[in-house]
């Protein structure tokens, strides 16, 4: 019975990695050059396409930007993010199918011959990896910063993993190295080895997080910012049903939005300062002028405008199959609000906007920010509420409202404080954990956008961050701790038991390949660990020389 299933396990491996669904006649002969080269390509590409998934992986907390940039490009609204994500996920599968029937093989002693068709699959798959990587270089080039802090987010685990690979893979590394008949290579592999062993056990001197280092107690949660008025994953944005969902299931600190002025001098909410294509229905209700910019239109004009069912159309987070019939009929009745409808609805919570200048034309384009002041003045809104980020204006903006919160993006520590700023907004690419310390021990609060995965929430956290910018204020509500936190000892603890542990295992496994291949080297070893083919090889030739002394 085990024969049998032995012999169709051969046959399932040689059909998987060579499509032969047979057991070869030659399946016992050496593997030519040409196929081991095959080999350690399938392998290298393997090892590109972990990293490129791990990448796109990561960058799922910017999945919305990329899927607008493409829309912006082509008009086509699709979800690309989530459908790269899942070819390559699939790619990965494919190549990890092959690699571990190659490396049955190679435990088995059996020859490797890759079938044509999967080395056309595997050059497609590289030319496809090849491709992402160069287009994400040339067009989201700042994007792969995000793979850097998912690298420092999860650099123990990863180290764990790459332990247990390497581990795990010794046994096949060392049982091919000790079929070398040629000393100096076997020599040079084993030290070969031996550096790769030494590179991964110390991996963690390279390693640095913010989450490795003073107990958590000391660091206190970020507060949120509802990105673009509220909860925008269910809710068409900088609209007033986007504020009341977001204020119904988020811990909100502030929210933050994007101000225009109309001819008639209304402050609106709008992110795009330069058309209304996006978001309205501009091109049905005002056809003979569609593409003008939104601080053209009057107050009453923008009001005409459908500014929700686009949600429904587009689906920007994949969330309009959860949503009611009756809550599909709210979002189709969206229009574009005014600032005062906001300033007057947010209670207890702050506001921080950018402010768009008006284009040539707008009666208001010399004095827009007054305009803002003062609508913000009028609202009863008190000033300690509104974070001030527009720099246009600024002084004097401060000396007529001198309750404002200045809001600055990245400055010097001097020129924060000479111009009375006490918080600054960056975006989670444009830092590095140092900078976010030193503003921090300089009493300068630090707002991150756009974070919306719970793991760059974490990470955020653990910088010392004091508020985050989300579309999922519901979803970061929910966190009550970071993913993961290690004082410095907890961390020196894991990374020297776990080498150590390690290190025991490689090196039993060396001694049990190398008194395998080479039992006479350790004689006292030979009844426990030698081949069984050596054992009974040297029990034939006994019997041999006992017969031949008895016919002597």
């Amino acid at each position: 019975m085990s024969n049998s299933i032995e012999y169709y396990c051969r046959i399932i491996n040689s059909g998987i990695y060579g499509c032969k669904w047979k057991i070869p006649d030659n399946d016992n002969e050496e593997t030519k050059i040409v196929e081991k080269v095959w080999w350690s390509v399938l392998l290298l590409i393997l090892m590109l396409a972990t990293m490129w998934l791990f990448c796109w992986s990561v960058f799922n907390n910017d999945y919305n930007d990329f899927e607008w940039f493409i829309y912006d490009n082509s008009g086509i609204w699709f979800g690309f993010g989530i459908l790269i994500l899942v070819v390559f996920s699939l790619v990965v599968f494919y190549l990890v199918i092959l690699a571990c029937s190659g490396i049955v093989m190679i435990a088995r002693g059996k020859q490797k011959h890759l079938h044509l068709c999967h080395k056309i699959c595997v050059v497609v798959s590289f030319l496809l990896i090849l491709a992402g990587i160069i287009l994400v270089q040339q067009l989201w080039n700042e994007e792969y910063y995000a793979a850097v802090i998912a690298l420092k987010m999860t650099g123990p685990f990863l180290h764990i993993a790459l332990l247990f690979v390497v581990t795990a893979s010794s046994w096949l590394m060392f049982y091919e190295i000790m079929r070398f008949e040629n000393r100096v290579i076997w020599l040079s592999s084993n030290i070969g080895v031996l550096v790769l062993f030494l590179l991964v056990f110390f991996i963690p001197l390279l390693i640095t997080s913010p989450c490795i280092g003073p107990e958590l107690g000391s660091i206190p949660k970020p507060l949120l910012i509802g990105h673009r008025l509220g909860k925008v994953t269910t809710a068409p944005e900088n609209t007033i049903l986007a504020y009341e969902k977001g204020a119904a299931s988020c811990s909100n600190y502030a929210v933050e939005t994007d101000i225009s002025i109309s001819m008639d001098g209304v402050p609106f909410l709008m992110h795009d300062w330069d058309s209304l294509k996006r978001t309205t229905n501009i091109e049905k209700v005002f056809a003979n002028k569609p593409d003008q910019a939104p601080s053209l239109f009057t107050w009453n004009e923008l009001q005409e405008l459908d500014a929700g069912s686009w949600f429904l159309q587009q689906d920007p987070f994949n969330t309009v199959r959860f949503l009611s019939e009756g809550e599909k009929t709210e979002i189709r009745q969206q229009k574009i609000p005014s600032l005062d409808q906001i300033a007057r609805m947010i209670g207890q919570n702050s506001i921080i906007f950018d402010l768009y200048r008006p284009y040539t034309g707008n009666p208001y384009r010399f004095n827009y920010t007054e305009v803002v002041m003062n609508v913000l003045l009028n609202s009863g809104l008190p000033q300690e509420q509104v974070l001030w980020l527009p720099s246009n204006n600024r002084e004097n903006i401060h000396e007529q409202a001198p309750g404002f919160r200045l809001v600055s993006v990245f400055q010097s520590i001097d020129f924060l404080k000479e111009n009375n700023i006490d918080i600054v907004n960056l975006g989670y690419l444009e830092h590095t954990p140092e900078s976010i310390s030193n503003f921090v021990r300089n009493n300068i609060s630090v707002i991150q956008y756009v974070v919306n995965t719970p793991w760059l929430f974490s990470y955020t956290w653990c910088q010392g961050t004091t508020y985050v910018t989300t579309n999922e204020c519901e979803r970061l509500s929910n966190i009550s701790n970071p993913i993961w936190r290690l004082s410095n000892g907890e961390y020196i603890a894991m990374w020297v038991c776990l080498d150590l542990f390690a290190l025991i295992i490689l090196v039993l496994i060396f001694m049990i390949q190398y008194t395998r291949a080479r039992c006479s080297h350790f004689p006292w070893l030979t009844n426990l660990l030698c081949d069984r083919r050596y054992l009974e090889g040297t029990a034939a030739t006994g019997i041999v020389n006992i017969n031949q002394s008895f016919d002597d």
